[in-house]
């Protein structure tokens, strides 16, 4: 048993360091790169908008990087955005 959770564990692990599209350092955050990949958008277009502040997202600044809220952007794709949310009230 301790093997097979074992090989799931490092499965996991090994798609979530391969997989641009996974954050394997924070799972409440992505990377730009992520987000960009998720939008469908260049990572050169994601990184203008980003430091424009002009993505549909907050941008969180660590250091030199960009991160982005899992949470916001799945509000978004949802359709229940705050502005949105707040039009139909």
């Amino acid at each position: 048993m301790f093997r097979s959770i074992l090989a799931v564990y490092t499965l996991t692990r090994l798609t979530m360091v391969t997989d641009p599209t996974v954050s394997a350092m924070d799972p409440d955050t992505m990377t730009l790169e992520e987000l960009a990949h998720r939008m469908g958008i260049s990572l050169t277009v994601a990184y203008e908008l980003a430091r424009r502040n002009a993505l549909p997202v907050p941008v969180i600044r660590v250091g030199r990087q960009y991160r982005f809220s899992r949470q916001a952007y799945d509000v978004l794709m949802s359709g229940q955005h705050p502005s949105r949310v707040s039009e139909a009230h």
